[in-house]
């Protein structure tokens, strides 16, 4: 399995032009070859993401060859048009994904960092392809069938193919390059499947409490234990939003027994801050089906509560994938000491 940094490649604006810091930051996994870059991109460039399957590649082109002739009434549409324009701007290939990064406004939003794709953003989506694919083939086990999307409702929190919807922190350029990105990977006709929403985890009220209910508010009342799958890639390095995204999951998780909830995250913020959200999500009314750690390579471990002296470049190179459910929901829990 190639490692999750050779997935991706950053292309840069033709008119930018790299500043000192960036050559340097750049360089350091050339001067330092154990520390693996966990975080990609920065405002104004283009992250190219290409799945390790060639099959799922396959299925990506052919999704957009039908949208843009034989697949839709209408045929090619304005924005099926200045896609192709700036995927063969980019160099982009077949069956590859790409994606523009949020340009932060305000201290604010930089803090929610936003505007980098973080490594276990990577592994969720290779987790997702790879149950794609064996659905496919009709050879999904267990594992596989625990990260298939396939004939699911799926919420993304933070910012596959089932009915979609995708949200993340309100702010107006998170959400408009959010909806820009998936305009631009799936076909026209595929746009009614995806909703792109504002939500700010742990704000859940019942009801709506004013005429003029803000957006976050409206999605909230309107979608509660609606979807039969969330997706969660590294939204969990935040130790004081770690109750608010909890009772976000369990508020939107279906009441069905095979309701689930995937996670994947990054140790780069240290490994008692994952402990605390797990912990958390427990006292919340959450159970660990299961857990482990993957490193960059796909080599997997034990999940554990403590492991010793860990240095950065060591952190940087593992993830911690998860699968959360309500408790008493579905299968014996996994006996980890998580």
């Amino acid at each position: 399995m190639p490692s999750l940094t050779d997935l991706i490649r950053v292309v840069q604006p033709a008119t930018a032009t790299p500043e000192t810091e960036d050559i340097f930051s750049d360089s350091l996994g050339l001067i330092f070859t154990d520390d693996l870059r966990n975080q990609h991109g920065d405002p104004g460039a283009t992250i190219v993401y290409r799945p390790s399957s060639a099959r799922i590649r396959d299925k990506i082109e052919n999704g957009r060859q039908e949208g843009r002739s034989g697949g839709s009434q209408t045929g090619a549409t304005d924005n099926d048009e200045e896609a192709d324009r700036l995927a063969v701007n980019l160099g982009v290939g077949d069956g590859e994904i790409e994606l523009s990064v949020t340009d932060p406004k305000g201290e604010d939003e930089r803090r929610l960092f936003a505007h980098y794709l973080w490594n276990a953003g990577i592994l969720m989506a290779e987790m997702v392809a790879a149950a794609s694919e064996h659905d496919t083939e009709g050879t999904a086990d267990r594992e596989h069938t625990r990260w298939s999307v396939q004939g699911e409702t799926v919420l993304e929190l933070g910012a596959e193919m089932a009915d979609v919807t995708m949200t993340d922190y309100p702010s107006n350029p998170i959400l408009r390059n959010l909806d820009s990105n998936v305009k631009r990977n799936i076909p026209s006709s595929l746009f009614p499947c995806v909703e792109i929403a504002a939500h700010n985890w742990g704000f859940l009220p019942t009801t709506v409490s004013t005429t003029y209910a803000n957006s976050s508010e409206l999605f909230s009342v309107a979608h509660a234990s609606q979807f039969t799958l969330i997706l969660a890639a590294d939204c969990l390095w935040m130790p004081p939003e770690h109750r608010n995204l909890a009772r976000s999951m369990l508020y939107f998780l279906s009441t069905s027994a095979e309701a689930r909830i995937l996670c994947a995250a990054g140790f780069h913020t240290g490994r008692a801050v994952l402990v605390s959200f797990f912990d958390v999500a427990i006292e919340e009314g959450l159970e660990i089906a299961e857990i482990w750690e993957e490193d960059d390579a796909g080599r997997r471990r034990e999940w554990t509560r403590e492991r010793g002296l860990e240095g950065i470049a060591e952190r940087n190179r593992w993830v911690v994938g998860a699968v959360l459910r309500r408790k008493g929901g579905g299968e014996k829990a996994t006996e980890s000491n998580a």
